[in-house]
């Protein structure tokens, strides 16, 4: 997204130093961006219809923000963490998340040290953490992608510098080269029980067709800004700390927040003038 239409962080304190922001709290968007827009500014206008109910937050989520119980979604709310059933639902009556962290350990394992520690790369930390709050490891998952067009959300280490590369799936129209073919089944936009988004078609109903699925692939490579420090347990440095890891997955959900929201908005406008 446009610098120019960053949105105000109201009530976060303007921050001029790393050295003021908790280790692995800090992320690329606390730092000398915190100038509101106009009131009439496109962002502005849209984040206010698209987001009226909800509660404002900074960029950065708040050790305590993670703990409390209350749900988090990312400003455009491409992306929500389910701190309510994280806390109801996890058997040691803390975190849910927490309990999957600690039965998926040998993610975290340090694989170019000998001793039982967890790695000490952010990349791989992040890409650990990332993948156990989703599914299928979890499900339901701790983190969750709201906007029906998203199919998937994962990331994978570069083969070239070991760097975090997201990859995105999104369910998009034909193109018109292919709309002229006749006879294919689209995606499945009711996925039962109420749920709505991009499925695929149940193998019986192929019997009546084929299906043409189209969508694209996003790979966005991760800058070190959007990535975590990672932390051990204190008593136990073979078990990734579950704040910092929440909290690793809270800063990529931002960062990809930022990303995907406009290729989003140009779709849903593109559907809504075919409309």
């Amino acid at each position: 997204m446009s610098s120019t239409y960053r949105p105000a962080l109201d009530a976060v304190p303007r921050i001029t130093s790393w050295e003021r922001v908790p280790a692995y709290l800090y992320t690329r968007t606390e730092l000398g961006r915190m100038t509101p827009l106009p009131a009439t500014s496109p962002f502005t206008i849209w984040r206010s219809v698209m987001t009226p109910a909800r509660t404002q937050h900074p960029t950065f989520a708040p050790a305590d923000e993670l703990v409390t119980g209350h749900n988090l979604a990312t400003l455009c709310q491409v992306f929500r963490l389910n701190e309510y059933d994280d806390r109801v639902m996890a058997s040691d009556r803390i975190s849910r998340y927490g309990s999957y962290l600690r039965s998926n350990k040998a993610k975290f394992a340090d694989d170019w040290n000998d001793s039982k520690t967890i790695t000490t790369d952010p990349a791989e930390f992040t890409a650990a953490v990332w993948q156990v709050a989703c599914g299928p490891i979890m499900s339901p998952p701790y983190l969750e992608w709201l906007p029906d067009r998203i199919r998937q959300v994962d990331t994978y280490l570069s083969e070239d510098d070991g760097a975090l590369i997201a990859r995105v799936e999104i369910a998009v129209p034909r193109p018109p080269e292919l709309l002229v073919l006749r006879g294919y089944r689209e995606w499945d936009r009711d996925g039962g029980f109420g749920d709505t988004g991009y499925f695929t078609p149940e193998d019986h109903l192929l019997k009546h067709g084929p299906a043409m699925l189209t969508s694209t692939t996003l790979l966005l490579p991760v800058p070190l800004s959007a990535l975590t420090r990672p932390a051990a347990e204190r008593d136990d440095p073979e078990l990734p700390d579950t704040t910092a890891a929440k909290t690793a997955v809270w800063r990529l959900a931002e960062w990809l927040d930022e990303q995907l929201i406009d290729v989003l908005q140009a779709l849903d406008a593109a559907q809504a003038g075919r409309a």
